[in-house]
């Protein structure tokens, strides 16, 4: 059997979901990732969950891992020089997929604001994953995890392990599953090497991975997934809605949610 290549984001916040198997990985930022897997140059990846929506018949869920807030998340923040309700102009992260999407659904659906986007200077800045770890506070600094959970009452799931549906995945789910057991195992010693990795504090490090970031996925994530689905509908066409594998794959007996 050929070897799979598997992808994932190169952020500190999947390092428990990877203790033991890096060597193994090809790592790229999110945006990098989902072209390399559309394109089918990678087998299994840690996916931008808006490409679960958008392709959803070209990619189905792995194993009930990934990564999700309910609430602040910290590492994907709207930093704006005019409070929200004024903002005009945006412009994205070119690492990102899913959080480019869950902004402009704020922006849209939640707060009626038509917002354009703009490679430009901008009234709002998106920055994702470690550089919005290392950025300063700012006046208007907006923190998207909490703005949907506010909004919402749910969760949300930022990246998940997707397989492509012919792909063979062999050993990996099980792989994976002891991954996390190892990283969940070892966290005290993964909360050193992020904050040596990025340059930040033990304690910020420690705060982030434990209190911020959640990597089991259960119901109420699934349901956060399908919310995420019905406002992005409402913005761009979108395939029929098509994660009956997610269905089949998490329910509330499987790995229990942290709320």
């Amino acid at each position: 059997m050929a070897m799979l290549r598997v992808g994932c984001v190169p952020f500190i916040n999947a390092l428990p979901l990877t203790e033991g198997i890096r060597p193994e990985l090809e790592f790229d930022d999110p945006a990098t990732l989902s072209r390399k897997f559309l394109n089918h140059e990678l087998d299994i990846a840690l996916l931008p969950s808006v490409e679960l929506l958008r392709y959803g018949g070209q990619l189905e869920p792995l194993v009930p891992l990934g990564i999700a807030s309910y609430g602040a998340v910290r590492s994907i923040r709207l930093i704006a020089r005019v409070p929200l309700e004024q903002i005009k102009t945006f412009r994205r992260d070119y690492q990102s997929r899913t959080s480019n999407a869950l902004a402009q659904v704020l922006f849209q659906n939640r707060y009626g604001l038509a917002v354009t986007e703009t490679d430009q200077s901008a009234d709002a800045v998106l920055v994702i994953g470690n550089r919005a770890l290392l950025t300063p506070p700012a006046n208007y600094d907006y923190d998207l995890g909490a703005l949907w959970t506010e909004w919402t009452g749910l969760p949300f799931v930022y990246a998940l392990w997707v397989k492509h549906p012919h792909v063979v995945a062999g050993e990996w789910p099980d792989k994976l599953h002891r991954a996390y057991a190892q990283g969940k195992q070892n966290m005290p010693a993964l909360v050193r090497q992020a904050a040596l990795e990025i340059g930040i504090t033990d304690a910020v490090a420690s705060d982030y991975l434990n209190k911020h970031i959640q990597y089991e996925l259960g119901e109420k994530h699934r349901l956060a997934l399908r919310r995420f689905y019905d406002e992005l509908a409402a913005l761009e066409d979108l395939p029929p809605y098509a994660v009956h594998t997610w269905d089949r794959l998490v329910t509330a007996s499987d790995i229990p949610s942290k709320f």
